[in-house]
């Protein structure tokens, strides 16, 4: 959920974000919809015009991360529908609100001064917050209840991404390595024994191949390996002495790419483990976040270090934007990959363990859970505890998000397509 939703409603957090009637929300009535509807049509008209003067991949990169935070706040909204807890509001940003309106089911929801995100607002999250059905509420349900609702927004950021890729993978196919010879690396076996670029690979060790996949693993754990490989109308065989690296044995054949076509069921599964590969990745670079926010600050010195490290640091809304811009001069490919791997990382990102993120939320019940089940009463865990925990979290990445953006503007991170 959104910062805004976790961090205690009667606490000072509310006073920065606020309830829609504490930041001056329009009248929902007949009288004053009109200006609401001006204010929102300013600020389609100034995307507009920022379109139009040439920075169209800009406006279309904040559009994207916008509408994945919103979706991600969607998810919460949804999950807490299913398990029937309330949702009071529904907004785009955070701020003053420029435009509002009330759903037959009473749900307000709008658009808000700074769109740089979403927020939803779920009945009885604080713990002294007064609700009109207790039962409905988020603290008046089940533990397993409250952990859906908190994992609705990143799981909607994972059904995001793998729908972005299944789209990608039935349009426009598969691109894979295939048993063709692209290139053979300078100093390895492929190249020293005379295999060429263009032969086919047809052969690992006496062993018939059908794939690129199939042929590396034959030849992996072994020092040698016996390859066969067509060129022209003649079969030709290599043994050829491999070479360990990282853990890996290397022949020295990087294959050419192949595209083709996919069924709608293959694409289903190729956008699953896709998604999966990515997640495997963000949870792999959050495990090395300390040596990003270590680079972030050295990026700001001179020299070749700083440079280097440039590459390797955390990087902020600007540069995210620069990239996605980049991305989008580079074709739809470029701008499905890349928005599959945002949506998955700000899934990834919002499940650490931590408040105000969602993955706090899941931790905090998992934790009053087992608890209360201990001790034979519910216990639950003090509400400024969480709310210091939380405002403390957030002074944080704010201050590291300046920082970065910051980084972002002064030693622009290299353009990546």
């Amino acid at each position: 959920m959104s910062q805004e939703s976790l961090i205690d409603e009667k606490s000072s957090a509310d006073d920065e974000v606020g309830s829609a009637e504490s930041v001056g929300a329009p009248d929902l009535g007949a009288g004053e919809g009109w200006k609401g509807w001006a204010r929102l049509g300013a600020v389609v008209a100034g995307l507009v015009v920022l379109s139009l003067v040439g920075f169209v991949g800009v406006v279309g990169a904040v559009v994207v991360l916008l509408s994945l935070v919103m979706l991600h706040e969607a998810g919460h909204l949804w999950a807490a529908k299913a398990v029937g807890v309330d949702v009071e509001e529904f907004y785009v940003g955070f701020g003053p609100v420029i435009w509002a309106r009330r759903t037959k089911n009473g749900l307000k929801t709008g658009l808000k001064a700074f769109p740089l995100g979403g927020y939803v607002k779920i009945s009885g999250m604080s713990k002294s917050e007064v609700v009109e059905d207790e039962s409905r509420s988020y603290r008046g349900v089940s533990k397993w209840r409250q952990i859906i609702v908190a994992f609705g927004g990143p799981f909607a950021n994972f059904a995001i991404a793998g729908l972005v890729l299944m789209a990608l993978f039935t349009f426009t196919g598969q691109h894979r390595p295939s048993l063709y010879v692209g290139q053979t690396v300078p100093g390895m076996g492929a190249r020293a024994v005379g295999i060429l670029p263009g032969d086919r690979i047809v052969s690992v060790d006496g062993k018939h191949v059908t794939s690129f996949d199939q042929a590396h693993a034959l030849w992996q754990g072994s020092t040698t390996a016996r390859i066969g490989v067509v060129r022209g109308k003649q079969t030709h065989y290599y043994t050829i002495k491999e070479t360990k690296q990282s853990g890996a044995w290397l022949i020295g054949i990087q294959a050419a790419d192949e595209h083709v076509h996919v069924s709608a069921l293959s694409a289903a599964r190729l956008s699953v483990t896709s998604v999966g590969r990515i997640i495997s990745a963000g949870v792999g670079s959050l495990a090395h976040v300390g040596t990003g926010v270590g680079n972030l600050f050295a990026s700001f010195g001179s020299g070749h270090h700083a440079k280097v490290v440039n590459s390797q640091r955390v990087m902020g809304p600007v540069g995210i934007v620069e990239i996605g811009n980049s991305a989008a001069k580079s074709g739809v490919v470029a701008v499905a990959g890349l928005v599959a791997s945002y949506s998955v990382f700000l899934g990834v990102f919002n499940l650490l363990p931590i408040l105000p993120l969602d993955g706090g939320r899941i931790l905090l019940s998992m934790v009053e859970g087992i608890a209360s089940a201990v001790r034979g009463r519910r216990v639950s865990v003090p509400e400024r505890w969480q709310t210091a925990m939380a405002v403390v979290v957030v002074a944080v990445l704010l201050g590291l998000g300046l920082v970065a953006m910051a980084a972002d503007i002064l030693h622009p991170v290299a353009n990546p397509f």
